[in-house]
């Protein structure tokens, strides 16, 4: 590995500093100051959001998803989370993650399979595996809430917070859509990306 590009916040960092092999430069890219996916939270910390409606945990998730591309904070990430995938080597290699591994990790690889050039269903059946790999930890938790006697809008919001959706994908599509108009517009005018990027990325990460 060439590089550990941590997209945590520095809460996160704090709590859970990475491991990093000694052929790694870390980087700490925080998409947010505070952790808003809620991957960090405990469950004291996220009652009040699992027991306000059914649906209050995917909504809090789609705008999240929208924060993403819009806040300066995030774009910064993403920004250099770029920058260090064309400065690493084409005998490299890059490790970027957050907390869950699905949420700013996920927008993180949208992005740069989007700049690569992989079409849309490719890129959505990628961000959803997640659902498939996390499924029986998932599925333990949600277990053990019911048995503790939670009742069914606090299992489904927990759900909604601990997988990804196409529904949140397409929040930051359409927050994309909004403000810049399409995803290669928002790696060019909101990223900074050139041209020469674009190419070199695909050179680096092609094969």
């Amino acid at each position: 590995m060439t590089a550990d590009i941590d997209f945590r916040s520095p809460t996160e960092l704090e709590a859970a500093a990475d491991r990093v092999p000694h052929t790694a430069t870390y980087h700490h890219e925080p998409v947010f100051d505070t952790d808003r996916t809620e991957s960090s939270k405990t469950n004291a910390e996220l009652e009040p959001l699992l027991v306000a409606d059914p649906d209050s945990g995917a909504r809090h998730m789609e705008v999240t998803y929208q924060e993403m591309v819009t806040e300066p904070t995030s774009k910064t990430a993403y920004q250099h989370f770029f920058a260090h995938l064309l400065a690493t080597p084409s005998d490299g290699a890059v490790l970027f993650h957050c907390t869950a591994g699905k949420d700013r990790t996920g927008v993180g690889a949208f992005l740069l399979l989007s700049a690569l050039g992989v079409d849309a269903k490719t890129i959505e059946q990628d961000y959803l595996l997640t659902n498939q790999v996390n499924e029986a930890f998932v599925n333990e938790l949600l277990q053990r809430f019911a048995s503790a006697g939670k009742n069914e809008t606090y299992v489904h919001n927990f759900r909604s917070l601990a997988t990804v959706s196409p529904r949140y994908l397409n929040a930051t599509k359409q927050a994309i859509a909004t403000h810049y108009g399409t995803v290669n517009d928002f790696l060019t005018t909101g990223l900074g990306l050139s041209a020469g990027d674009l190419a070199n990325l695909k050179q680096l990460y092609l094969i």
